[in-house]
């Protein structure tokens, strides 16, 4: 007998994420739906706000080395081990500007998110997850009057720096040693960009409205790579 799958989907309306967990905390695999299995193998489990889920409108979805699931929301970061959601404290002089949008893992473990603000924040690869939830560390504040246009929601994490989209730009952070601190600060200015990702030497490549792929070198240069006749990149 084939064994049940279960598919989860955490949020609500068309918003919802769909997350198929095998073994979440164990790290174990993540199946596909089966083409051959009948959709009376599967168990629809819904997890939403009387769950402990936010109502606010969920941003993005990653997962850490250890396992945990960690969730961006409109209102801060969740965590989940595959049956319990804890919200993750904020300091109290950042408390205005938790509304995260994008998420990701550096090569170490750690998580970094950006608010809507373009604010950077971080929890250390080796955080400990205590159950009133897992401290977020403020790394780099922005204005709380300022956004950041949707273009530019990302966080490129990588071994020594992190990129991150801000109001004027994509934001570049070398990281010094712990406690974590921005040692210097760099500006890309960037016009309507709708896709950003890191490339595997270092380099930033963005895709613009108008159907442009650009890569922005690690020393600073930019090379135009082509130009799409389709139209625009929904995301990298």
């Amino acid at each position: 007998m084939r064994p049940v799958r279960r598919i989860h989907t955490i949020g609500r309306g068309t918003r919802a994420w769909a997350v198929l967990l095998t073994g979440l905390v164990a790290g174990g695999r993540a199946w596909a739906l089966d083409p051959v299995l009948p959709t009376s193998q599967y168990v629809l489990d819904r997890w939403d706000w009387a769950r402990g889920f936010p109502e606010e409108t969920i941003t993005d979805i990653t997962q850490t080395p250890d396992g945990i699931l960690w969730i961006a929301h409109a209102d801060g970061l969740l965590r989940f081990n595959g049956s319990t959601a804890v919200r993750s404290p904020w300091p109290a002089s950042d408390v205005m500007d938790r509304s995260m949008r994008r998420i990701a893992v550096d090569p170490q473990g750690a998580l970094w998110g950006m608010t809507a603000t373009g604010s950077v924040v971080r929890i250390p690869a080796d955080a400990r997850h205590p159950p009133e939830g897992t401290p977020v560390q403020v790394i780099a504040a922005r204005n709380p009057a300022l956004r950041v246009p949707p273009g530019r929601w990302a966080i490129l994490p990588s071994r020594d720096r992190v990129r991150a989209g801000s109001p004027g730009g994509m934001e570049e952070l070398s990281i010094g040693p712990l406690p974590v601190a921005p040692a210097s600060l760099k500006v890309t200015p960037l016009g309507e960009q709708i896709a950003i990702a890191l490339g595997a030497d270092e380099s930033v490549w963005t895709a613009s409205a108008d159907g442009k792929l650009e890569r922005s070198l690690p020393d600073g240069g930019s090379q135009l790579i082509v130009t799409l006749p389709l139209g625009p990149i929904g995301r990298m």
